[in-house]
């Protein structure tokens, strides 16, 4: 081989490695560019979904503590419903925080009892016999006597007897 031609391969050569280097060189710039986007979209995804931002809720007052309770009041009704008679016989007890309502509860108790009747009785056997029955009752016998009352209000209503026949 002529030194001209050895010339020529070296530079042949040079260009394919070249060539070889700028195609690896593509290869890491795409990769590095892949990883840069997968991490900004990372990133972004952070920021908007589980960062946080600082932004306080404003936390609900307590719940009124009940301190008071009423004297016993007993009950028995009929359940409403066609077929066989059903008996409730239950007692009652208020929770409340003033102690001005003991005698407020004392004053009325007669309106107190019919509405407390009133309701008892408009309910089925299948409206009380489940926990979650009860507890509605709880809640709409509070909802009522608290429309009338004019002290402070009962926040709770505490079955001590509840007994269906």
């Amino acid at each position: 081989m002529s030194p001209a031609a050895s010339k020529e391969d070296t530079g042949q050569e040079a260009g394919e490695k070249v060539q070889k280097k700028s195609g690896k060189g593509k290869k890491i710039i795409f990769i590095l560019l892949v990883v840069l986007v997968l991490a900004g979209a990372g990133g972004a995804g952070w920021y908007f979904f589980l960062a946080d931002r600082g932004e306080v809720l404003p936390e609900a007052p307590p719940e009124p503590q009940v301190e008071i309770y009423s004297p016993s009041l007993s009950f028995t009704v009929n359940l409403a419903g066609a077929g066989q008679r059903r008996f409730l016989r239950s007692t009652l007890v208020f929770g409340y925080q003033e102690p001005g309502l003991t005698e407020e509860l004392a004053l009325k108790e007669p309106k107190v009892r019919d509405r407390i009747i009133t309701i008892m009785r408009a309910k089925s056997l299948e409206d009380v016999s489940t926990g979650e029955g009860e507890q509605q009752l709880s809640v709409e016998i509070k909802e009522v006597l608290n429309e009338f009352l004019e002290g402070s209000p009962i926040l709770e209503v505490f079955f001590t007897e509840f007994v269906i026949q």
